[in-house]
């Protein structure tokens, strides 16, 4: 049943001219990325009020709400006092990393170190 509710909030999203998303290296534009309950919407900071607009709608007709205590904004590209002039912009944790699906999320991030993290994580939990 979820899922079929909340592809209501997919379409609204895709659909929304004021959230162009992201061009990727193969020239394929994308707005977000949904699994199960997780959802990463790629905007950046001037379309956030439109982001919070049409969630305001689907929240008005499902009664779901956002729980901005448990969302992150990757501030990509953004450093400094610009990262905290945009924390001062939008209600959520605005960090230079997150993790997706347990997968390290940002910019300048080095992969090597986050994913040897992970797998030292990994190992202890197996060890047990």
């Amino acid at each position: 049943m979820y899922c079929l509710i909340i592809e209501t909030l997919a379409l609204a999203i895709t659909q929304k001219n004021a959230l162009p998303g992201f061009i990727d290296s193969k020239g394929r534009r994308i707005k977000l990325s949904m699994f199960a309950d997780d959802t990463m919407v790629l905007t950046d900071k001037k379309q956030w009020g439109a982001f919070r607009s049409v969630y305001k709608m689907y929240s008005k007709a499902t009664g779901s709400n956002l729980n901005e205590e448990k969302c992150e904004a990757v501030a990509a590209g953004v450093k400094g006092e610009q990262q905290g002039r945009l924390a001062h912009r939008i209600p959520i944790k605005v960090n230079e990393l997150a993790r997706y699906l347990g997968a390290p999320i940002g910019t300048n991030l080095n992969y090597d170190i986050a994913w040897l993290k992970i797998l030292k994580e990994l190992k202890g939990i197996i060890a047990k």
